[in-house]
């Protein structure tokens, strides 16, 4: 593996591995489970904007698990 895509997710994971990270992930989870409410939706609009936020916020909270596969992922085909 390039050294320097080594380097990116060592300082990747040392930053999720960090109290403020876990706090950012625990108010992001939060907002996610909030957002998560149709009863709260008056139209299509606010529809389509609670499904976007949905996705960046899912996107968010699921980076550390995508990261940690890639990672696997070129580990093994490294070796």
């Amino acid at each position: 593996m390039d050294i320097e895509l080594q380097r990116h997710y060592e300082d990747k994971f040392e930053m999720m591995s960090t109290r403020g990270w876990l706090d950012f992930i625990e108010e992001m989870t939060a907002i996610l489970e909030t957002t998560n409410q149709l009863n709260t939706v008056k139209n299509e609009q606010e529809l389509y904007l609670a499904k976007g936020e949905m996705n960046i916020l899912s996107l968010i909270i699921n980076w550390k698990a995508a990261s940690e596969a890639t990672w696997r992922d070129l580990n093994e085909n490294t070796n």
